[in-house]
């Protein structure tokens, strides 16, 4: 069985100062949040569990392309056991499109 569910989650960090060399530390506490809260939805609602987590992120190389997120992503199953987080990067120039677009707006 295959569940597919589209959400997105607005996150807001520091964009200046200090906390902003730690762009991947901010970045891995948000992916860790949003499989912990997917794990406990799958559960209160009788959904088998996932093993297998797509993310798409833009070519940004200071953000996503460093040795720490690299290093975030490669070591995901220790944080969350049984879990594969399929890490994605956007063709650059033509990423644009709703999901890009998401974050111009926020809802809240």
């Amino acid at each position: 069985m295959m569940t597919c569910d589209t959400d997105y989650w607005h996150f807001w960090g520091p964009s200046s100062g200090k906390g902003k060399k730690n762009d991947h530390i901010f970045y891995a506490e948000c992916l860790d949040y949003i499989i912990r809260h997917y794990r406990k939805d799958f559960v209160d609602r009788g959904i088998p569990p996932f093993d297998r987590v797509i993310v798409w992120t833009d070519n940004c190389p200071n953000q996503f392309k460093c040795a720490q997120t690299f290093l975030g992503i490669a070591s995901c199953m220790e944080r969350h056991p049984g879990i594969t987080i399929d890490h994605r990067f956007a063709e650059k120039y033509c990423f644009k499109g709703v999901h890009d677009g998401a974050g111009k707006v926020s809802l809240t």
